[in-house]
């Protein structure tokens, strides 16, 4: 990690990927409980680019090591420096009286073009530019003033190139090979080697012996500083894109069942509807193992088309070999927790939300402990794409107990608790989003949800008109068994966009009017249907006076409130 990086530059739920990877214990569960507590404090993903698929991944990504601009680049994302020193910043603030020695190794010409192409030929680099591809340059020279050098020996070829001699009381010899020329780097000041031998510009500088700076610029593909902070955006990138815009419930209808949880729905809809969060139900076997099944009653053979084992009386578990026997449908494939591992190698953006249901203490411990153990074959890192559900707040503690996973998902279905009691609880935890249905639901709830950074979510929706109606309630996602991910966000983005062109509008009559809006006001805005906005206006146009606008508030607030409580 760099230390001095300041992470309020970066956007909360981007990709971090650091100078150099945070040293890997020999238990790989630490380090991923270490990148699951960074994320939880600062929102920010810690991922290493090697295990990045980045044709599919859809986060902006935060970076230091220049040689990945290249790779970005051909792939559409765009890339802006967020914070670092150019080349030409770099070489304008070394201390007058200073040689400096630029040695090329590989390629340091790409990015000398344009406008770096002019500010170079002011500093004196006037041999070398984007025309020279894998180039041999050396540039030596003294710093005279504050902006500019008397150029002692300037070079650029395509074979190998040297230069040595005593410079003052220190002899200095450097070498420079282009990717043509030998691909090396090297500056000798008094026998000891300078360089940092790098791609790029090796920038050696020096008073005397005893004061000597190095550095690279990787003038290929940048002219700024290594270490300089880099963000890349792919074109698939939506700001504000809620997380659980759409849960694949189950992982969702498949050959007209739901409730299937087997690998060939999964890869349907993932393939078909676009879906990339899969909700799945997990039972343990008799025998310990972790499965992918809602439950173990009578009933779901027969949804499912399966013979029941003889013997087995009503909801007992099976063992993890008669599971396995008992193809859904007859033909395709029930899933254990290995086996949803596997699939989420093979589909590096698909993420898993846990159905556990149990509320015992043990029975979830022993589900958690089995998720962990069976993850190591596949990579620790998989952990990172769980989301519990929580069914109540003790739930919260036993599992983190067992692994600290970057959020949850607070389920409303199995609980007794007043709105109230549901806010205080995920306040200030890492609860991404807390879903529940519809008879339990109210726009004003949502609105409290939404005001502590939290989505809200509702199961399980398989209508449009649904979708639009709730999408208008202050609801971010929805748990669904058949509706596509294009349908449900194209919906959602419909009805927010119309929300947000109402609620600005008022916002900039009410300041153009009273004055700045305070943020009291504005929470109770956001807690606001489509309905509601259009029914507060009219009585907002008639009011004159800044205390007549408080009355209306009051007054607002106390009747919607009599309605809320009367739904």
């Amino acid at each position: 990690m760099n230390s001095e990086l300041d992470l309020s530059l970066l956007d909360h739920g981007a990709i971090y990927i650091p100078l150099s990877n945070y040293p890997k214990r020999q238990n790989g569960l630490a380090y991923a409980a270490y990148r699951s507590m960074f994320f939880r404090k600062n929102h920010i993903w810690i991922e290493d680019i090697s295990k990045l698929n980045l044709d599919l991944n859809d986060k902006v990504i935060y970076f230091h090591s220049s040689i990945y601009i290249p790779q970005f680049s051909r792939l559409q994302y765009s890339v802006e420096l967020i914070q670092g020193k150019s080349l030409f910043q770099y070489l304008l603030e070394i201390e007058i009286g200073s040689y400096v020695a630029i040695s090329v190794k590989d390629d340091g010409s790409q990015q000398i073009k344009e406008n770096a192409l002019e500010e170079a030929k002011n500093l004196g680099i006037t041999l070398l530019d984007n025309s020279k591809l894998r180039y041999s340059y050396i540039w030596l020279a003294r710093k005279i003033d504050k902006e500019s050098y008397e150029v002692i020996h300037q070079e650029c070829s395509c074979e190998e190139l040297s230069w040595e001699g005593q410079l003052g009381d220190n002899y200095i010899s450097i070498k420079s090979s282009g990717a043509h020329g030998g691909n090396y780097s090297s500056v000798i000041i008094n026998g000891i080697e300078r360089s940092k031998n790098s791609r790029g510009m090796n920038i050696v500088s020096w008073e005397n012996e005893e004061k000597v700076n190095s550095t690279n610029f990787d003038t290929f593909s940048t002219i700024y500083m290594q270490g300089s902070l880099f963000k890349a955006t792919p074109s698939k990138f939506k700001p504000n894109d809620a997380r659980f815009s759409v849960v694949s419930h189950a992982g969702g209808m498949f050959q007209g069942l739901t409730y299937t949880n087997c690998e060939e729905a999964i890869e349907w809809n993932y393939k078909v509807n676009g879906h990339r969060v899969f909700e799945i139900d997990f039972e343990l076997t008799s025998d310990g193992e972790l499965v992918a099944r809602h439950n173990w009653q009578s009933y779901l053979y027969d949804h499912l088309q399966q013979k029941k084992p003889e013997g087995v009386g009503e909801n007992e578990p099976l063992s993890l070999d008669q599971f396995k026997k008992l193809k859904v449908l007859n033909k395709y494939s029930p899933l254990t927790i290995s086996d949803i591992y596997k699939l989420m190698t093979n589909y590096p953006d698909i993420n898993i939300v846990t159905d556990t249901k149990y509320l015992d203490a043990d029975i979830i411990k022993a589900q958690f402990e089995r998720m962990i153990s069976a993850v190591e074959p596949y990579g620790y890192e998989l952990l990172l794409r769980i989301v519990p559900q929580l069914y109540s707040e003790e739930m919260y503690s036993i599992i983190e107990e067992v692994f600290p996973f970057p959020g949850y998902i607070y389920t409303l279905y199995a609980t007794q608790s007043s709105d109230e009691q549901i806010l205080r609880f995920v306040k200030n935890k890492p609860i991404m989003a807390v879903t529940t249905y519809p008879a339990r639901y109210t726009s004003h709830f949502g609105g409290k949800i939404k005001n502590l950074g939290i989505e809200v979510a509702v199961h399980t929706i398989n209508d449009v008109e649904k979708i639009r109606e709730y999408a208008n309630m202050n609801v971010d996602g929805f748990y669904t068994d058949t509706l596509s991910t294009m349908v449900i966000k194209s919906e959602i983005m419909r009805e927010q966009t119309e929300i947000e062109v109402y609620r600005d509008m008022l916002f900039l009559y009410i300041e153009k009017r009273f004055g700045r809006v305070p943020i009291k006001v504005l929470d109770v805005f956001n807690e606001l249907t489509k309905q509601e906005l259009k029914a507060f206006a009219p009585k907002l146009f008639l009011i004159d006076t800044l205390e007549e606008f408080n009355v209306l508030l009051e007054e607002w607030g106390a009747v919607r409130n009599m309605n809320l409580s009367s739904e």
